[in-house]
């Protein structure tokens, strides 16, 4: 296993990116572990509405209505650390225009290469194994494609998790909705769809079937970001 100053991305961990890897060390693994210390200015966190926003995101009948309960706000201080991570990603890569190529996979782990597998997958949208030289990322193979995009870049998180703080393998359990779960999420929404790219193509389109092709991300996933950003 890697250790806390190693893994993807190739470049020394800046102090920021040392942070968001620290809370989620400290959390429980259920609850954000700024949740104590977190100043209110955020009247809307996405923590608080976590199963509603899992549920959201697997459902494929879109209705815009059954989003209204996700409201626009800035960045919270933790989700503020993963849009770095992502943009940073993007950055290295210099990847300025959607859609984000699946590709980008290979810059998580330096040490390791990402090999991807479609399976017959039952329970689970994936399963992500380590072994000494590789990541083994199973994705489900009757996944649409823009679904089984989001998926992968949501276990991109982990393995970076795993690479640079305490190891998500140790943390997974019976119980549903982990924070971990969430934040890669955030980190998968952040990767597929950044904000500026977001506010460009909304401006042009104002369609949620041409923006969900544009990004190659499900109609769902392209509801959840763009009412988390104010554009529906």
């Amino acid at each position: 296993m890697s250790g806390a100053g190693s893994g993807g991305m190739g470049e020394k961990i800046p102090k920021w990116e040392q942070k968001l890897w620290s809370y989620l060390s400290s959390s429980n693994d259920l609850h954000c572990p700024l949740a104590v210390s977190c100043d209110k200015r955020y009247e809307w966190c996405i923590g608080d509405h976590k199963e509603k926003i899992k549920h959201s995101l697997d459902d494929k009948r879109v209705k815009l209505s059954d989003y209204d309960f996700i409201k626009p706000t800035q960045l919270c201080n933790i989700c503020y650390l993963v849009d770095l991570l992502a943009r940073r990603l993007l950055k290295r890569a210099k990847i300025n225009h959607p859609p984000t190529p699946v590709s980008l996979i290979q810059s998580i782990d330096d040490h390791r290469r990402v090999i991807i597998h479609r399976l017959a997958l039952k329970s689970h949208h994936a399963a992500l194994w380590q072994l000494e030289d590789r990541w083994i990322i199973q994705l489900r193979h009757n996944n649409a494609p823009g679904k089984n995009r989001f998926v992968l870049f949501h276990e991109a998180f982990h393995i970076l998790s795993h690479c640079r703080s305490t190891p998500f393998f140790n943390k997974r359990g019976t119980e549903q909705g982990f924070f971990n779960e969430l934040m890669a999420d955030v980190f998968a929404a952040l990767v597929l769809m950044p904000k500026e790219w977001m506010e460009t193509k909304w401006a042009e389109t104002r369609d949620l079937d041409n923006m969900s092709k544009i990004f190659e991300v499900p109609k769902s996933s392209m509801c959840v970001r763009l009412k988390r950003l104010g554009l529906i």
